[in-house]
């Protein structure tokens, strides 16, 4: 359509509409601009974790790494509270330390906020141990560059979600996460529905009120 035939459609309907008309349509147009960039910046995306709810019904996609009394196994009918499920894995440790973990395949992680989540059930914690939660920003070389660090330590308590987000920095090139169960005899827990993603850059155009303004004129 010519730039001519744009001016003389704008300026007919503002003829034809009074003030009210036209403020309710400015305030209609810029509410859906609104939220219209509210979606697109609250979209989740792709959990970037390998059998993250460990319903293979094992460890893959994980290493687990455990001593003579201590050991990592996958779980059933345990489930954690925040996906469906009939899996968990749970590290038991009689002995000195035990550990799961698993890093994110290099160039699916980029710099910018990451989001995690996670249930546990921590069934017992005794004579000085206990159950962490460590999340990492690495390099290439497994230089740490960010992340919230250890969460944790956890006491007993039944399945819990937990969840937060961090902002990774430029030089990152994957994510780690680990569960770790140390120092002591007795301390045993449950992981689940582990969850590390981030949201999807996604371009929406901004609509101010002059330039919705400036169509009518």
């Amino acid at each position: 359509m010519r730039s001519g035939n744009i001016a003389g459609h704008s300026q007919g309907l503002k003829n034809r509409m009074g003030a009210n008309d036209m403020n309710r349509l400015l305030t209609r147009a810029i509410c859906s601009s609104f939220l219209l960039a509210l979606t697109a910046t609250t979209s989740s995306g792709a959990n970037l974790l390998t059998n993250p709810g460990f319903e293979t019904g094992n460890l893959i996609g994980w290493f687990a790494a455990s001593a003579v009394l201590a050991s990592v196994t996958v779980e059933t009918p345990e489930n954690g509270p925040s996906a469906p499920g009939t899996h968990s894995a749970l590290l038991d440790n009689r002995e000195w330390v035990c550990f799961l973990r698993q890093l994110t395949v290099p160039g699916t992680a980029v710099p910018g906020t990451v989001f995690y989540s996670f249930d546990l059930k921590l069934l017992q914690a005794s004579n000085g141990g206990y159950v962490s939660v460590s999340i990492f920003a690495n390099q290439l070389d497994g230089i740490v560059v960010g992340g919230p660090g250890m969460l944790g330590h956890y006491s007993p308590a039944d399945w819990t979600t937990f969840q937060g987000s961090f902002v990774a920095p430029a030089n990152m090139a994957y994510l780690t996460i680990e569960f770790l169960v140390n120092m002591g005899p007795a301390v045993s827990a449950l992981a689940d529905n582990v969850d590390l993603h981030q949201v999807p850059v996604v371009s929406v155009e901004s609509t101010t009120w002059d330039g919705m303004k400036a169509l009518y004129r």
